[in-house]
């Protein structure tokens, strides 16, 4: 059997084998979680994001709007 376990602390136990269970309940006993840290300083951060050109896009100037016509009107 393979027992696995990871606390909220962060500290972790497996074990393999048939004592495994019995080697989980020890640990169980036996751990201690840290006690928090006061020296950690919470900081607030801001996020944002940037609007770029389109994949489209080429950036060289030659970027015209459509030719404007009169679908009425006939070529010449």
């Amino acid at each position: 059997m393979k027992v696995k376990e990871i606390c909220a602390c962060g500290s972790s136990f497996l074990a393999e084998g048939n004592e495994a269970v019995t080697l989980y309940a020890k640990w169980v006993k036996r751990h201690k979680c840290p006690e928090p840290n006061d020296e950690v300083e919470l900081r607030e951060v801001e996020m944002s994001s940037t609007i770029g050109f389109s994949a489209e896009y080429s950036g060289t100037g030659l970027d015209l709007p459509a030719k404007k016509y009169d679908t009425w009107e006939e070529d010449e």
